[in-house]
């Protein structure tokens, strides 16, 4: 980004802007290994290893974030004292409104004029460390097993601090958990903090953590005459650590403006488990060449959070909120916090997902030839066993009325009728 220097306006004082150099300037190799043996020499015993490593991809996108000098536009209000249909004023002026200060700058942002709030921390490259060891085998004629390990680490995961805040800013206050009664510790922030321009600064901290790692067992089975089954399980977690945050102790989770306090900033100390998930389908022509698919499914749905979100100097315990729990008092004072929400996670936020999906589907169809024209009818019936699963809510904040309420499920058993003509 080139140094810069505009003149004061009305709106904006002068400006000038070193240059910014290196923004990025990564050369970072992406090595892929792969490794196969064959155990016993036959031919029906495969062990695998990969070690591959994946860079972050970023183009022109970072450079353009840090240049401060992008088109902004901001309304104001003003008072046409003197009745010459002219705004006039620049900021600093007063008192509003009065001959020579008709804008009202009060609600204008003290980073106006400055597009990019953050400071280029000349981060590294975010990148991830996959391996994966795989073992494939023979059992018998036309029948197959396979076994495989996945493991990934992201390494610079980067993060975003405001450098005009610190710990010395913030307070501690005792807040409850509205479905348990459970008592845990939020940090407000003064109002004269909060009140300060942003200083965003944009680095990676080195405590950071998003390790992935999954097991899969499969099997594949080729019926003789033709057709096939096939199965497999796999179970799977995700776990991540974001509990450096000098600007802000509540700690922000990889949800925007999620919180995770202390308590649950890393998932490593947590009870996250695995999530498995079971596929079963297959396919055989059964008689008269009419042709038999079966799929069944049981998968894990997504992650659902369980939340409170608070907005100052309005929302109140519950009436049935449990002790300790102070029912019906006010949880974020004005007189004690200066932010104006908090959203705070009440468990962590890969501990809990949706309904699990259950679904049997399949399809009938048989091929017909008549002269040069193929003709392929086909019978279809998904979700054979109806599951009205949940798959989202309408909202998992505790302290709504519509607290788990769903807000879609699953489709109903579907028929399907379909022809292909092919000539």
């Amino acid at each position: 980004v080139p140094a810069q220097t505009l003149a004061a306006i009305p709106f904006v004082g002068a400006r000038q802007y070193d240059a910014i150099s290196n923004v990025p300037n990564w050369k970072d190799w992406a090595p892929r290994v792969a490794l196969v043996y064959d155990v016993t020499g036959t031919g029906r015993t495969a062990l695998k290893y990969s070690v591959n490593r994946y860079n972050q991809a970023r183009t022109t996108g970072i450079a353009a974030n840090y240049n401060p000098l992008l088109s902004q536009t901001a309304q104001l209000p003003w008072t046409d004292v003197n009745r010459d249909d002219i705004a006039q004023g620049e900021r600093g002026c007063s008192p509003y409104p009065s001959a020579g200060c008709e804008i009202n700058f009060a609600s204008l942002s003290a980073n106006f004029g400055t597009a990019a709030l953050n400071e280029y921390g000349n981060y590294p490259r975010t990148w991830n460390l996959e391996h994966a060891v795989e073992v494939q085998h023979e059992l018998m004629p036309n029948l197959s097993v396979s076994a495989g390990w996945w493991h990934g680490d992201f390494h610079n995961l980067t993060t975003t601090i405001n450098q005009a805040w610190s710990s010395a800013d913030y307070t501690p206050y005792t807040w409850y958990n509205p479905v348990t009664g459970t008592p845990f510790t939020v940090y407000a922030r003064s109002t004269a903090a909060t009140a300060r321009p942003t200083r965003n600064l944009d680095t990676y901290d080195p405590e950071r953590k998003d390790v992935y790692e999954s097991y899969n067992f499969e099997g594949r089975y080729r019926i003789p005459g033709g057709g096939q089954v096939f199965g497999g399980v796999s179970i799977e977690r995700e776990r991540y650590k974001a509990c450096t945050a000098p600007d802000d102790p509540n700690y922000v989770s990889t949800t925007a403006g999620t919180y995770n306090g202390q308590a649950l900033c890393d998932d490593f100390k947590n009870d996250i488990p695995f999530r498995p998930s079971f596929k079963l389908s297959g396919t055989k022509e059964i008689i008269y060449g009419i042709n038999l698919s079966v799929a069944f499914q049981n998968n894990s749905s997504p992650v659902s959070s369980r939340v409170m979100t608070v907005t100052r100097g309005t929302t109140r315990y519950p009436a049935n909120c449990p002790s300790p729990c102070p029912a019906g008092e006010i949880i974020m004072p004005t007189a004690n916090f200066g932010q104006t929400t908090l959203t705070y996670a009440l468990e962590p936020l890969r501990a809990t997902s949706v309904e699990r999906i259950v679904q049997l589907d399949f399809k009938v169809s048989r091929t017909f030839k008549v002269d040069r024209f193929t003709v392929l009818p086909t019978f279809e019936v998904f979700n054979v066993n109806n599951s009205d699963a949940i798959i989202s809510y309408i909202t998992t904040n505790a302290l709504s009325t519509s607290y788990l309420a769903p807000n879609s499920i699953m489709q109903g058993r579907m028929y399907g009728l379909g022809l292909v003509v092919r000539w």
